[in-house]
């Protein structure tokens, strides 16, 4: 037997040129080394240097497999290249505990494979190690993954959602190209790049979310992705290559923040029913250039309405409503599409309005509107005094008055002064109020009436069917006014009499009817302008002989 031995080997040398032989069955051939398949069951492997295990070739063919965790004592850390390449019969997989890396090509055409069980333990997944694995429904990753190489996954079509754990900082190109059933993934912040073609042909992907640690989008990354609707580009992002999302057919929104600098050609070529929302001329052009709808989300595009542009001083902060329109005359939402802020808007003089994006809007941009004087002989302004009419009291009578906009706002004192003239006797009173100030100015006058005292009334009866009324002389007044009533509260049957003579001091009647009830009030009054002004002494009653 040893004899057949060293004959086969000393034939492979004679074929391929002189092989050194070497311990353990290996040999080299040139200046590969190629150690010589140890087999344990249906698994042919290699012991590393690190002293653990490589399968490199499974040669059973049963449906489910699990991997042993150790063969010949010894850890199994490797699935090598093309282990389990083409295996169409299996349809599941099991990997122990303590695996480190998935090799290139590992199930690569493992088309039957529904299901394999990756432990926690791996740390790579190589290139081609899962392609066209068509029925492999699901992969959960654990967070010790640090890897994943080109074409992991190329057309593995039932797999429906993925998530790349953030502990993954490296993923080659075409990742998931051509997986058809693939809805929803979501990538971890670990990834700064979407490699190139990584989702192309994805038709069912209709959600994915890019962290804030992606800076370039690469080439054709989402090209054909049929079903994805919409997409928020973070502002991590400063390059987007070429064909990025191409034929992306029922993608109707993007938004491209300002971060990103440069857009290659064709990003979005055939998106025929796309609206780009951009905050920069990149994005601008690369719109024009697909032929797609752009919606500038920087502030200074859009157009900026104020309530007013102008306003009197009122002695409050002013605040204008804004109204923001984007380019595509929509209106934003205050507090959701932007921000608003004022400075310089109580004072007369110029004041701002700051207009500032948020959420997907940017920049900001300034608004001025004017605040002018206050001026007091205009309608904008209003002045109130507490009554329109007093009584006499013998000394200066100054109402308390106010001063404001005439939407009722009320003005400090101190921008203002008040004078009064006549308000010591009784008659017509001024009250001159005069701007003093830069924010109120002009002059406004109101007067008020002093009226005589009430004084009193003293009733009797003095003979039958008689009644005589006396009062006090009331110099002050214009004239007296006595109202008689049987109704205590003057509501029915009222008479008036009129005594113009300020001289006169008594009023009598013989007239009355025996028994009835008479209340009797006076006054002594002014008259200004037409009106009498004064008020009624207290009420007296009197009961006719």
């Amino acid at each position: 037997m040893r004899k057949k031995i060293i004959a086969g080997v000393l034939s492979v040398s004679l074929l391929f040129g002189a092989a050194e032989v070497l311990p353990n069955g290996s040999f080299t051939l040139g200046n590969d080394i190629v150690v010589s398949a140890a087999t344990s069951g249906s698994f042919e492997y290699k012991e590393c240097s690190d002293g653990t295990v490589e399968i490199t070739k499974y040669t059973g063919s049963a449906a489910n497999v699990s991997v042993p965790a150790k063969i010949a004592g010894k850890t199994v850390a490797h699935i090598g290249k093309s282990a389990f390449m083409n295996c169409t019969k299996i349809t599941t997989v099991t990997l122990p505990s303590g695996l480190l890396n998935i090799g290139d090509d590992a199930f690569n055409g493992c088309s039957n494979m529904t299901s394999i069980t990756i432990p926690s333990s791996v740390k790579l997944i190589g290139n081609y190690a899962f392609y066209k694995c068509g029925s492999l429904k699901g992969i959960t990753l654990s967070s010790n993954v640090k890897s994943i190489g080109d074409f992991a996954f190329y057309g593995c079509k039932s797999i429906t959602s993925f998530k790349i754990p953030n502990s993954v900082t490296s993923v080659g190109g075409y990742l998931f190209e051509n997986c058809e059933s693939l809805k929803s993934v979501t990538i971890g912040e670990g990834i700064t790049a979407i490699s190139d073609d990584m989702f192309s042909w994805c038709t069912s992907l209709t959600n994915i979310s890019i962290p804030s640690t992606v800076t370039t989008i690469g080439w054709r990354a989402f090209t054909s992705c049929k079903s994805l609707k919409s997409l928020t580009i973070p502002s991590s992002v400063t390059n987007i290559k070429d064909e990025a999302f191409s034929n992306c057919y029922a993608l109707t929104s993007v938004t491209i923040p300002s971060s990103v600098k440069t857009i290659g050609s064709k990003v979005f070529s055939g998106c025929s029913k796309l609206t780009i929302y951009g905050s920069s001329n990149a994005a601008q052009d690369s719109a024009a250039e697909c032929g797609v709808k752009y919606i500038d989300l920087r502030m200074y595009k859009c157009k900026i309405t104020l309530g007013y542009t102008s306003h009197a001083y009122c002695g409050k902060a002013l605040k204008p409503t804004v109204t923001v329109k984007n380019t595509e005359g929509q209106t934003l939402v205050q507090d959701i599409d932007f921000t608003v802020s004022y400075s310089g808007n109580i004072n007369a003089g110029t004041a701002t309005v700051t207009i500032s994006g948020m959420g997907k809007y940017t920049g900001s941009i300034k608004k001025t509107f004017t605040i002018k004087a206050l001026n007091l002989s205009t309608s904008d302004a209003r002045t109130a005094i507490s009554a329109s009419s007093y009584n006499y009291t013998g000394s200066a009578i100054r109402p308390a008055i106010k001063v404001g906009y005439k939407d009722g706002t009320v003005v400090s004192s101190d921008q203002y002064t008040v004078t009064y003239a006549n308000n010591t006797k009784v008659g017509l009173a001024t009250i001159t109020v005069k701007g003093k100030t830069a924010n109120v100015k002009g002059t406004c006058t109101k007067t008020f009436v002093i009226k005589p005292n009430p004084g009193t009334i003293t009733v009797s009866s003095p003979s039958k069917n008689s009644i005589k009324a006396s009062w006090t002389k009331n110099t002050s007044a214009s004239g007296y006014e006595i109202v008689l009533s049987k109704d205590k509260n003057f509501k029915t049957g009222v008479v008036k009499y009129n005594i113009s003579n300020v001289n006169t001091t008594t009023a009598a009647s013989a007239k009355m009817k025996s028994g009835d009830v008479w209340y009797v009030a006076y006054r002594p009054y002014i008259t200004v302008n037409g009106v009498k002004y004064g008020d009624y002494s207290s009420v007296k009653t009197i009961t006719i002989k």
